[in-house]
């Protein structure tokens, strides 16, 4: 009786700490896989421009640093006249510019 109890505990316990650490392992991988996939999508074109090493990240680091510098670009008169011409432009392209409105239509309802 006691060797069953023991053994339905042990049963248990594995089984608590496999729900545990399923989502924590497969979150892992998600987010390193993220980091590889943006790394490598970005990488090769920095690298262009700057030589950057191999830093695990740096990739991300540099992307948002992009993101930001958008921004900060887009904020300004300057930023925005080219903004505008960017939107004409792309308006004259009939592919890209429905999937351009509708994805800038999906930005705007986010935020």
């Amino acid at each position: 009786m006691r060797k069953k109890y023991l053994l339905l505990k042990l049963r248990d316990t594995f089984f608590t700490g496999l729900f545990i650490f399923i989502p924590i392992a497969i979150t892992i991988w998600i987010v390193l896989w993220l980091l590889s996939f943006v790394n490598n999508l970005v990488l090769p074109y920095i690298r262009y421009v700057i030589p950057v090493p191999d830093i695990p990240g740096i990739g991300i680091a540099l992307t948002i640093l992009l993101i930001f510098l958008s921004g900060v670009v887009a904020q300004n008169y300057f930023g925005k006249r080219l903004i505008i011409l960017w939107d004409r432009l792309i308006d004259k392209i009939p592919l890209v510019r429905s999937i351009y409105v509708a994805t800038k239509q999906l930005m705007w309802k986010i935020c």
